[in-house]
């Protein structure tokens, strides 16, 4: 992209901000920085296409080039179109909960920008982009993720919600919509987590509307209207499944759509539990190690009661590693 782009210090020129004391609170507690639309429009080169990394319901993703204390620093803005389905109180999450949460597995919130009817979020950049692309695009020219990368990228993401669930041991916290497109990866396929518009406290009463993204909900708590952290085991679970499958959860063109159902009689039958994993791993996995995986995945979207936390989750994925 060539030159990094003047985003000075925040104290250089801070935005006029038109919010809420309710919201005014949450980002300035945050101690994220504040971009102005100016600054990420020159760093993003005019949100040229030539710099676009997806796109979304919310709006795009671009990278950037920043100023970090006097070096060049890569960055992904998102920015969020005016009409975009992520709502206030849905941008306001991200930047309370990624200002408080420092973890090595949790994508890092550098800072924000609202200004007029402009709002957008400075993440750092994570190279190999999103878990879903690697598992469901190989047309892209991506290469099949290995089983042992594989296994790291699920240690990587139940190191992070195991956090999140511990969170200074009084406010366990609920990401509330893992899923493989929220799991980003570095340039050395480290995990981190990403999107938490739809984080909440744990436990918290909701309306017993689903929330999430389909097919990776908890079910039985949507039922409930009560939200925990064994939400976010359910969800776990159905990216476990994806993982060990390279099939996604929710497939029209599959005889059984719904990767969790499609599942099931493989795994009542173990001597054809092989047909479950993914062909591209050309049987480059260890076959014991792989059928434990693949019950402990359907253990995680089985009935609350029955799952293991993502304390014992971490535990189980780290016996498991060759």
């Amino acid at each position: 992209m060539g030159n990094c782009f003047g985003a000075k210090s925040p104290s250089h020129h801070v935005p006029t901000l038109h919010i809420t004391p309710s919201e005014e609170l949450i980002l300035y507690s945050s101690n994220s920085e504040i971009f102005t639309f100016n600054t990420l429009q020159s760093a993003t080169n005019n949100f040229s296409n030539d710099n676009l990394l997806g796109q979304g319901g919310f709006g795009s993703v671009f990278r950037g080039l920043i100023d970090g204390n006097g070096t060049c620093m890569e960055v992904a803005v998102k920015k969020l179109e005016p009409l975009a389905r992520l709502d206030n109180k849905e941008w306001t999450a991200e930047i309370k909960y990624l200002g408080k949460l420092h973890h090595h597995n949790i994508v890092r919130l550098i800072g924000y920008c609202k200004e007029d009817q402009h709002r957008m979020l400075v993440y750092e950049l994570m190279p190999n982009g999103s878990l879903d692309k690697h598992l469901f695009e190989m047309g892209l020219g991506l290469q099949p993720l290995s089983w042992n990368l594989r296994i790291k990228i699920a240690l990587g993401v139940a190191n992070g919600l195991a956090f999140m669930h511990s969170e200074a041991d009084r406010n366990p916290i609920v990401h509330m919509d893992i899923k493989s497109a929220n799991v980003l990866l570095d340039s050395n396929y480290n995990a981190k987590l990403a999107d938490f518009g739809l984080a909440l406290d744990s436990p918290a009463r909701v309306t017993k509307k689903m929330r999430g993204t389909k097919g990776y909900a908890d079910v039985f708590s949507c039922k409930k209207g009560r939200i925990d952290t064994m939400y976010d085991v359910y969800s776990f679970g159905v990216v476990l499944l994806e993982m060990l499958s390279g099939q996604i959860v929710l497939d029209p063109n599959r005889p059984v759509k719904d990767l969790k159902i499609w599942v099931k009689p493989y795994l009542e039958n173990k001597g054809e539990m092989i047909h479950i994993f993914d062909p591209r791993l050309g049987g480059e996995y260890p076959l014991m190690v792989a059928k434990k995986l693949t019950s402990l995945s359907y253990q995680c979207i089985s009935e609350p009661k029955y799952r293991p936390t993502m304390a014992e989750l971490v535990g189980a994925l780290e016996s498991l590693q060759t």
